[in-house]
């Protein structure tokens, strides 16, 4: 039996994940059919929230995200991720996946979401949010598997260093943008 669905950690799964829906529902009647009808059915398979429904936005609206949130390691790892999905594509993905159950683990806590989100008619940057610890944990096996444990400390010193002077930079420059929502007339 796979970790995964040790008794144990099924139990206390349920108990966590689903002990306030449970409590919810029975203090709430009708909640329910609002969640399954509303919140799943509504977002995914119609447009009645309007956000985001036509055919590209998943690109704009999770892939965009997605490489501006990683920032710079986007562009620092992308020579070992290559090189990582080039390895996986000549051993085979599926002989190459079974051996790497790791990846494999990873590989499905982002692709599963991303394509039901993709999927969805109703769609908002932060619903992407938690792929990000797995594509951090990625990013890093590729980058662990492809540079010595001398160059990787200084690359990470030099993408921090980087990415702190482009966010206050980029933070700084948009205090001096003209905005509708500026707050500072309250």
């Amino acid at each position: 039996v796979p970790r995964l669905l040790w008794p144990w950690g099924l139990t206390a799964f349920l108990i966590v994940g689903l002990g306030w829906y449970v409590w919810a529902a029975l203090t709430h009647p009708g909640l329910v059919g609002y969640w399954l009808g509303d919140e799943v059915l509504g977002r995914i398979g119609t447009d009645e929230f309007g956000r985001n429904t036509e055919w590209y936005k998943p690109l704009l609206i999770y892939l965009l995200p997605l490489a501006v949130g990683l920032g710079l390691w986007v562009v620092v790892a992308a020579g070992p991720v290559f090189r990582q999905a080039r390895s996986l594509w000549r051993d085979g993905i599926m002989t190459g996946l079974r051996d790497r159950p790791a990846l494999r683990f990873h590989l499905l806590w982002i692709v599963v979401p991303l394509v039901v989100l993709s999927v969805s008619r109703s769609r908002l940057p932060l619903y992407v949010l938690p792929l990000f610890p797995a594509l951090a944990l990625v990013l890093a096996r590729c980058l662990v598997a492809g540079c010595s444990l001398p160059r990787l400390r200084r690359v990470a010193i030099v993408v921090g260093v980087l990415s702190m002077v482009l966010v206050i930079g980029g933070k700084a420059a948009t205090a001096y943008l003209p905005s509708a929502k500026d707050e500072r007339l309250l």
